[in-house]
């Protein structure tokens, strides 16, 4: 009884402080405490709410701590590291936060055995960083080497490695190291098909990622599968994200037209279109090219007086928030189909590249097998 009534107590102390510390008061537990587990839990508690200064701050006083009391290559010292480097990604400042996770990752006590499923948590943050700045090698070289411990200690058929092969099968992708990231990829959704795993967002990512690149090979066909399959995925996926699942179907439409399938490419893209006008108004540029996109594929279907009608009100509405200027419409479009690209909604985004042609003057009638 007493036993209990002293976790109580704790517990009580733990709300009291994290209330008071949320208040912007002080806190309870001392800047100079030297309990190194102590105040690694503030610091985790401290990321938990977003207030990643203050986490930076129990981590220095975490690595004071642990150099102190600890090995200099023990895991305490990695671990300090780990909450530090975390703390500076997640306010956003990427540059010591790779070098702190990269001085976790070199700290001796990482390398065993019993600490291989923290080191290997660690290189998949640094490959996530690194690809988020653009350094695809070494996000590459970190997500390689993850992977080899999550084989050592789960083997090579374990759903947990299907993580680490969608980071570094997409990262290989942005490598343009094509013949592997497809190798890659296509082992991740074979782990799917192994467990039967067919209704979570990941699956969907894991096609969507593949049909991009088959796309960028211009392996249309496959490509078109791959997007089909993301779909249907989509489809059994849980409180889905209506306008993600949307922006996949549009890529779906927008591929069927690529290839020819003008008739699934019109059904997929009239869905996207009643989406967008549940969810957006006018002024929003998002149902614009849901629209615009509708209007070309009618467009090739010989459907004209239908597509330009379509045209019209695309037209009205890029000059509500535009201007009148087609060039300077124009311009913007093909703005937003860079930003397309950046996010990886490739088909999107030359299908924008199009028509912004088509908005200077350009025709489309005739042309086959194009937007």
């Amino acid at each position: 009884m007493m036993e209990l009534r002293r976790v109580i107590a704790k517990l009580m102390a733990v709300v009291l402080v994290s209330v008071v510390g949320l208040g912007g008061g002080c806190m309870l537990v001392p800047e100079t405490s030297t309990n190194w587990l102590e105040v690694e839990g503030w610091a985790k508690s401290r990321m938990s709410l977003g207030q990643y200064d203050e986490a930076i701050g129990y981590g220095e006083r975490m690595l004071a701590i642990a150099k102190e009391q600890y090995d200099a290559d023990g895991i305490e010292v990695a671990r300090s590291y780990a909450v530090m480097g975390r703390a500076y990604i997640g306010k956003g400042d990427l540059v010591p936060g790779v070098t702190l996770l990269r001085k976790a990752t070199g700290v001796e006590a990482t390398r065993l055995e019993e600490n291989r499923v923290m080191l290997m948590g660690l290189l998949v943050d640094l490959g996530r960083v690194y690809s988020e700045m653009g350094q695809y090698e070494n996000a590459v070289d970190a997500e390689r080497e993850g992977l080899a411990i999550g084989e050592a200690v789960y083997g090579t058929k374990d759903l947990r490695l299907t993580l680490l092969l969608n980071n570094l099968g997409f990262d290989l992708y942005l490598l343009n190291e094509d013949v592997e990231a497809e190798a890659v990829l296509k082992r991740q959704l074979e782990l799917f098909d192994i467990y039967a795993v067919d209704d979570r967002m990941e699956v969907a990512d894991s096609h969507f990622n593949l049909a991009l690149l088959y796309q960028k090979l211009e392996r249309y066909e496959e490509a078109l599968g791959e997007y089909r399959r993301a779909v249907k995925v989509m489809g059994k996926v849980e409180e889905m994200d209506v306008i993600k699942a949307a922006s996949y179907r549009l890529a779906f439409g927008l591929m069927s037209m690529k290839v020819g399938d003008y008739e699934g490419a019109k059904r997929e893209i009239e869905r996207v279109v009643k989406v967008y006008e549940q969810v957006f108004d006018n002024s929003e540029l998002q149902l614009a090219t849901g629209k615009a996109a509708f209007a070309s594929v009618v467009r090739q279907m010989g459907e004209y007086e239908k597509a330009d009608a379509i045209d019209k009100q695309v037209q009205g509405m890029y000059q509500a928030v535009m201007g009148y200027d087609k060039d300077v419409i124009a311009d913007n479009v093909v703005a937003r189909a860079n930003e397309l690209r950046e996010l990886n909604r490739v088909v999107e985004a030359e299908f924008m590249e199009a028509y912004a042609k088509r908005i200077r003057g350009w025709t489309w009638e005739g042309v086959k097998n194009r937007f």
